[in-house]
């Protein structure tokens, strides 16, 4: 007769490689080695291979049973892969998501530095609040929306009351590359060791607006030595051989 394996206490682990517990169900796999590697260099034995629950999801396999180690562990790595979900730690508790329908199936909080699994009706009557008091809902609003930018959050948060408007301390990352039209360009490797050795010029246009000299267009000219530019306005993109000409008679002299 073996413990129920949902009244165990699991401690979510990221740098285990194996789910280890000191009792498991259905045991009738027979362990391909006899001992687990510890992180001290100690080995515990391994009496069987079984099964575990550890949500409402279908118990995960491949649970090594260690009856003289003293915690269960959930190896991260194993659980994303059983569960199909992802994990995401925070400072104080840390949540399991289902990657398909994107709901919460597990909650973990921390204690004196370890996460620890919370049992499925606890985990369920206490998340609501934990999430949102820890989470800002305005974080949670910004994903549903897109990762718009700064100044739509703003606008919604006073049109609609109940939504926060979230100030990350820290840049969003999906923004700027959600906007983006073509992948980054590689660093470069090529290095001028004197001046206008190596310069570089692009041609930025046609722009709706006129200067007051007329002009649709702009060209750049940037040293790659001393990373100094000169822009050339022009009114139509057949000016850039001559400003080109000019300019290197210019370097010259």
């Amino acid at each position: 007769m073996t413990q129920n394996s949902e009244a165990l206490q699991w401690i979510i682990d990221s740098g285990a490689t194996n789910y280890i517990a000191t009792s498991v169900i259905d045991k009738a796999i027979v362990p391909m080695f006899s001992q687990v590697t510890l992180p001290n260099g100690s080995y515990a034995k391994i009496t069987s291979v079984g099964s575990a629950h550890v949500t409402k999801s279908p118990h995960v396999h491949g649970v090594l049973c260690t009856p003289s180690f003293h915690v269960n562990l959930l190896s991260v790595s194993q659980l994303t892969f059983a569960l199909n979900c992802s994990v995401h730690f925070f400072p104080t508790f840390c949540i399991l998501q289902d990657l398909a329908t994107k709901r919460m199936i597990g909650l973990g909080k921390q204690s004196k530095g370890l996460y620890y699994l919370m049992p499925q009706s606890e985990s369920h009557s206490s998340s609501p609040i934990s999430y949102q008091v820890s989470f800002p809902l305005g974080a949670v609003w910004h994903n549903r929306l897109g990762h718009p930018s700064k100044l739509p959050s703003q606008f919604l948060s006073k049109l609609i009351p109940s939504f926060f408007f979230y100030n990350s301390q820290h840049s969003c990352e999906v923004f700027p590359l959600a906007k983006q039209t073509r992948l980054s360009f590689p660093i470069s490797s090529i290095q001028s060791t004197k001046f206008f050795e190596l310069i570089y010029c692009d041609i930025w246009g046609p722009q709706k607006i006129e200067t007051h000299s007329g002009a649709h267009y702009f060209l750049t000219i940037v040293d790659d030595y001393t990373c100094f530019t000169w822009i050339f306005l022009m009114k139509f993109k057949s000016e850039t051989q001559g400003l080109l000409k000019l300019f290197i008679t210019f370097v010259h002299t």
